[in-house]
């Protein structure tokens, strides 16, 4: 059975690789589109708003204040908002963003990698001392 799992990852690998430049265009312009009626219907104080999906986003905020399952039980749908705060807040800039837990998110991946950087930092000044402390070449 987890050689069918590898497979079934090894095909999905395949397919990515397999997309046309176009098509990566057209999925970077879908998402971008997504990211700004994010955006939309987190501002949008109409509750006659025409627009379905900006309903639908709401939605799918509803169910995640509701959800009992929630991402760490496996709901999906919690799954997809997540991705999609997470994918927003990688690239938003606004101070006072509507979209609720951005700052909290961006100032979490700010942490992270600092956490890294300094993780890095030390083992580069460690592999130094190491080199310095007598494990030359020509000894």
């Amino acid at each position: 059975m987890r050689s069918c799992a590898h497979t079934n990852f090894k095909r999905i690998d395949e397919t990515r690789t397999r997309l046309t430049e176009q098509e990566r265009a057209e999925r970077a312009a879908q998402l971008q589109k997504t990211l700004q009626l994010l955006v939309h219907a987190c501002s949008c104080n109409n509750p006659q708003c025409g627009s379905n999906s900006c309903r639908k986003v709401r939605q799918l905020f509803q169910h995640a204040v509701q959800c009992q399952l929630r991402v760490t039980g496996g709901c999906q749908l919690c799954k997809k908002m997540w991705c999609l705060l997470n994918l927003h807040a990688k690239g938003c800039t606004t101070t006072d963003c509507p979209v609720p837990r951005c700052r909290e998110l961006r100032d979490l991946k700010r942490r992270q990698a600092a956490r890294q950087d300094k993780a890095r930092r030390m083992a580069y000044q460690q592999m130094l001392r190491t080199q310095a402390g007598g494990g030359g070449y020509g000894e």
